[in-house]
């Protein structure tokens, strides 16, 4: 604890980041308050305790960070913030899919989530030392914090940080009555404030709960306080904040100060850590078609930075240590081929950059992306059936989200993508389809995980149980486990789980194949040298070579091509009946869908730029209209 009193300096205000998340990236929201707050002449420190939890406990702290519907990181830390009330959260069947559903909607679920590769899980001997470990350490933080000047503390809550943010304040609070405490982030959003305050109704612990995003109300607030003014409201409720280019640079020097204090091997591991950073809030698909199960409605109106603030940021952030920039919005603004793209290629920075995108880009818009260093993309593709994309208001087909990962796999830009089932109304066709040629696609990127679909709060499902066919909903009795009783469960909770008709729920040897063929997609893919290939060449004499190594019925391992069967089945569109197109449908390097011919080729980047000039015949993607019904 001499480390971390060392480190800790003298401030206004303290901002810890607690409990779970990885120490290799960085919380957004407690650098921009730092940096509106010093803007105003306030100094804050960020405390990030995460790291430290992770100094201490270990190796196990990353299986803490990824334990999904589980709650796991909630449980470890509940006996640390509500006492005799937390102290059952631990037992053996947490990781029980009927323990975190019911047994009523567990029974419907062949398998639990999936992940590639899977996360570990602790057994619960070492979770309950981890519990005490919990109970000891927020003590020790706040003896530490409590030889500090601070007027003001608050902790950053989403995902799995309440109950450590809940077990800090606490003792804080106790060390320190005086201090004014806070608390905000994702898990406040909303009616889920409500729920936070449930937690502590007396206000013993928690003095303000800051909703939505805070960065006008902070500031004001501390204004306030300084001029001994008392904030009436304990909820302190925000509207989005629109004006992103006045968004001052952030600091990240207490966080780099901090990992290299308690893992100095960091300094030696530049490619181990990625910085985050913004350029937009909310999302310009979801504002006219936000995606079915997009839990982000409370701040889904779209504003972004302009292409020289982003620019200008960037490069000052090259003075800090890192491999690889994480954008943290919820899709890249399009404007930014025209601006900011041709900027960051003409760069050539030595940091590759994690941005959301469309699955609907074309050839043209990728390769810029690969050119900027755009490494790392998530598109959001959830599934291979056009029936199921629709009713996800995806905006997307099966054809755009093959051809994404073809011209991402082509460009080698790494895409990360989750399929998910589960869906009100979906049928067994869906799936008996998917099934039937999915191995025919194990060239191209596989997904990191299969997931049921979750009901989460502000989402269209949600909002809409009735239209849906959804009934008897209720919060996940999780959260029933890893708070205290007085809690107002409806408002705290964020997933929530519900009775609906599914085909796959009377058929789940459905999704047990399913499951099966990922884990085969996924076990294929990491051996560069044995992963499967159906590339096309071009020859020194203009002649084309199709490789195929997937090892299906039927196929060849080479095929020899000339330029207008290339053309034909490269390119894509409409399926016509022509010999070419049955050639390849027969030998499985295409599909036919709903009327669309599908290649599932990959190419070089120099046989896309040749053969791209040749129109593809298929439509301008249009957003579904409302949907009447599933």
């Amino acid at each position: 604890m001499n480390k971390l009193k060392n480190l800790l300096k003298p401030a206004d205000i303290l901002l810890i980041v607690p409990p779970f998340s990885l120490p290799d990236s960085q919380s957004l929201a407690v650098h921009t308050l730092q940096a509106f707050a010093s803007q105003k002449g306030f100094s804050v420190q960020i405390f990030y305790a995460n790291i430290h939890f992770a100094k201490v406990l270990g190796k196990d702290y990353e299986a803490l960070c990824n334990s999904s519907t589980a709650l796991v990181g909630e449980r470890v830390f509940s006996k640390a913030a509500f006492g005799d009330e937390g102290k059952n959260s631990l037992h053996e069947n947490i990781y029980d899919i009927n323990s975190i559903y019911g047994p009523e909607k567990g029974s419907k679920f062949p398998i639990d989530n999936v992940f590639y590769p899977p996360p570990l899980q602790l057994d619960l001997s070492r979770l309950r030392e981890i519990e005490e470990i919990a109970c000891r350490w927020v003590r020790d933080v706040s003896d530490a914090i409590k030889g500090m000047s601070y007027k003001l503390i608050g902790c950053t809550t989403s995902y799995e940080q309440t109950n450590a943010s809940f077990a800090i304040l606490k003792h804080v609070k106790k060390a320190i009555p005086h201090v004014t405490t806070l608390i905000g982030g994702f898990n406040c959003e909303g009616n889920m404030a409500e729920g936070i305050a449930s937690l502590d109704p007396e206000r013993k612990v928690i003095d303000y709960i800051f909703s939505g995003e805070s960065e006008n109300k902070f500031t004001a607030f501390l204004e306030n306080l300084k001029s001994n003014k008392k904030n009436k409201d304990r909820i302190i409720s925000s509207s989005p904040l629109r004006d992103m280019d006045s968004i001052p640079p952030l600091d990240y020097s207490d966080y780099f100060t901090q990992l290299y204090s308690f893992f100095p091997e960091y300094r030696e591991k530049k490619d181990k850590i990625s910085l985050s950073y913004e350029t937009s809030r909310g999302c310009w698909w979801g504002e006219k078609n936000q995606c079915l199960f997009c839990g982000y409605d409370e701040r889904m109106s779209f504003r972004q930075k302009s292409a020289d603030k982003v620019y200008g940021e960037i490069d000052d952030l090259k003075k800090y240590p890192f491999s690889r920039l994480d954008m943290a919005d919820l899709i890249m603004p399009q404007d930014y081929f025209k601006d900011l793209i041709p900027k960051l290629e003409r760069d050539n920075n030595e940091f590759d950059i994690y941005y959301e995108q469309r699955a609907s880009l074309d050839y043209k818009k990728l390769k810029a992306l690969k050119k900027s260093r755009i490494n790392y993309v998530q598109p959001g593709l959830e599934t291979f059936s056009n029936s199921l994309l629709k009713i996800m208001i995806k905006g997307n087909s099966v054809a755009t989200n093959i051809r994404f990962l073809r011209m991402t796999g082509s460009l080698e830009i790494n895409a990360y993508w989750n399929m998910i089932w589960g869906f009100p109304g979906e049928k067994r066709k869906d799936y008996l389809s998917m099934i039937e040629f999915l191995p025919w696609l194990f060239h191209l990127k596989p997904p990191i995980g299969l997931f049921h679909l979750i009901l989460v709060k502000f989402s269209p499902i949600y909002r809409d149980l009735k239209k849906y066919g959804i009934r008897d909903v209720h919060h996940l009795p999780v959260y029933g486990e890893i708070y205290p009783s007085h809690t107002d469960f409806e408002k705290i909770a964020y997933i929530f789980t519900g009775e609906y008709e599914a085909e796959t729920y009377s058929d789940p040897k459905l999704i047990i194949e399913l499951e099966k063929l990922l884990k085969q997609w996924n076990d294929r893919w990491p051996m560069l040298l044995t992963r499967p290939r159906l590339h096309l060449y071009k020859n020194e004499d203009n002649s084309y070579t199709l490789l195929d190594t997937r090892m299906l019925p039927e196929t060849e391992n080479t095929y020899e091509l000339d330029k207008d069967t290339v053309i034909e089945i490269l390119i894509g569109g409409n399926y016509r009946g022509s010999e070419t197109q049955k050639w390849a449908l027969k030998k499985k390097i295409a599909l036919q869908i709903d009327g669309a011919f599908i290649p599932l080729m990959t190419s070089s980047p120099e046989l896309w730029d040749e053969m791209l000039p040749h129109p593809e015949e298929k439509p301008p993607e249009k957003p579904p209209g409302p949907l009447k019904g599933v």
